[in-house]
């Protein structure tokens, strides 16, 4: 069967004006339903900017899911926040909203950011002139708040219970102070070194100037006070602190004569494997540049040697703690506790007490307005408004309405050809 191209070519011609009105009708329809239905649609951004992003990594080194993004908590969240219980259910708004990569790149391991789109194409209107854009603002700050909350700063180091400290002795609360002290500085370290210039661009007290601040503490107020405890061997009941500790020694060294019997035993089979036994065997390896040489492997003697190191080590903290009972019980026999000396150091710990609550509570000041910033930064979000391309869907009605004029020339060509076969018959 021969095709006949010129009578096609021919039937499309004759009726052009008519494709092109009729297109062009179309087209113009679909366009005016694309910006009907503009507020059903919305695009949005979601960029990441933190050490570990373009690796997939959330803040604390987990795995990192933009899909954390469509929870349902927080999509139930948005619809109770909107009004929308009985105009949009959860899973359509689900069903709705496409969350997708947009770049991600690591260069020799350098901070690049990464960021996530998010669009939403909701099936029909809304009532109260509520848009997909308001929708999806409302979901992408709550998603925000919620990442912000999750991967925030942990403040836990700085909680101190004084309910439960201010009634040990006065040698273990000074102990007690002395690490918490240690947690400051560790805290405040870590925040300096995260932090970089960028404390610097932060209202308020810089991290190193509060360091400098827990440094002058312990001088001004927590070593004067272990100092005055330590040379008036003062307790606050020294009868039941002696029976405290030696109840602790007697423990300590039955963890310790226990430890000593592990690595004596250890010992006496590495001598045994030692006399006995090879030490160790040759096998023929290939190094790199494929040459044959004799590899050493390891056998009983390496573990048994191992073993026996860890118990010695075990032995020798344990046999610390136990001579740092003895000197304490040591104390308790000089004790002298004047009813001045105990006025004194409770004075003392008064003190203490309100200056570490206040420079805890600047710590928590400078902290909270540095996770201010660092929120706005980690993690931003942005809602873009539509373009006149977007708002009236143009490249996709491009696309129907060539379809439908593909369509409809192919139409007037069966119809033609029809025509002709009735004119024949």
């Amino acid at each position: 069967m021969e095709i006949k191209w010129k009578e096609y070519f021919i039937s499309v011609w004759y009726r052009k004006f008519w494709i092109i009105f009729i297109t062009l009708c179309v087209f113009a329809g679909l366009v005016l339903y694309s910006g009907y239905t503009a507020c059903r649609r919305a695009s949005g951004q979601i960029s990441l900017n933190y050490e570990g992003a373009t690796e997939g990594l959330n803040p604390n080194r987990t795995r990192f899911s933009i899909h954390d993004a469509a929870k349902d908590e927080l999509l139930e969240s948005v619809i109770q926040q909107l009004g929308l219980e009985k105009s949009l259910a959860v899973e359509d708004l689900f069903s709705s909203l496409s969350l997708y990569p947009l770049y991600s790149q690591s260069v020799d391991k350098r901070y690049i950011a990464s960021g996530y789109g998010a669009s939403l194409n909701l099936k029909k209107n809304l009532p109260h002139g509520i848009t997909a854009s308001t929708v999806l603002e409302y979901l992408l700050r709550l998603y925000h708040d919620d990442f912000v909350a999750r991967y925030g700063l942990d403040d836990s180091s700085l909680d101190m219970d004084w309910n439960v400290v201010t009634n040990l002795e006065y040698f273990e609360l000074g102990t007690i102070l002395q690490s918490h002290l240690k947690n400051l500085t560790h805290y405040l370290d870590n925040l300096i070194e995260e932090s970089g210039m960028a404390q610097y661009r932060i209202e308020g007290e810089s991290f190193r100037a509060l360091l400098l601040s827990v440094n002058n503490f312990q001088q001004i107020y927590l070593d004067k006070y272990i100092a005055f405890v330590q040379e008036k061997h003062l307790f606050r009941d020294v009868d039941e602190y002696y029976n405290k500790l030696v109840y602790q020694r007697m423990l300590l060294n039955q963890n310790y004569k226990q430890a000593k019997a592990e690595y004596e035993i250890r010992r006496d089979v590495t001598k045994m494997y030692d006399k006995y036994m090879i030490a160790f065997v040759m096998v023929p390896m290939f190094d790199a540049k494929n040459g044959l040489y004799m590899s050493r492997t390891k056998i009983g003697i390496d573990t048994y040697t191992v073993n026996a190191n860890t118990y010695s080590i075990s032995s020798g903290a344990l046999a610390k703690s136990i001579d740092e009972i003895d000197a304490n019980i040591e104390r308790t026999r000089m004790a002298v506790n004047s009813a001045a000396d105990k006025a004194k150091a409770d004075q003392m710990i008064s003190t203490i007490h309100t200056q570490m609550d206040n420079l805890i509570q600047r710590i928590r000041d400078a902290t909270a307005r540095y996770e201010q910033y660092r929120s706005k930064t980690d993690l931003r979000y942005q809602v873009k408004a539509l373009s006149t391309m977007q708002y009236f869907n143009v490249k996709k009605n491009v696309i129907y309405a060539g379809g439908f004029a593909v369509a409809l020339c192919l139409f007037f060509v069966v119809w033609d050809q029809y025509r002709r076969g009735d004119k024949k018959e």
